[in-house]
């Protein structure tokens, strides 16, 4: 899909470690991508389960 994928990847955990040192203070840097990687596992799994409808 992307052909330098291991950089977008590190830009989306630099994001996601930043934005949740933004919102959560200190304790972000684990929340921030934790919280990120749950949100695209269900949106994954809802896009899998709903693609019928």
């Amino acid at each position: 899909m992307f052909p330098n994928q291991h950089i977008y990847f590190n830009y989306r955990i630099s994001g996601d470690t930043s934005g949740g040192l933004q919102l959560f203070g200190l304790i972000g840097l684990i929340y921030g991508p934790i919280i990120f990687a749950l949100t695209m596992v269900l949106l994954r799994l809802y896009t899998i389960e709903f693609k019928d409808f």
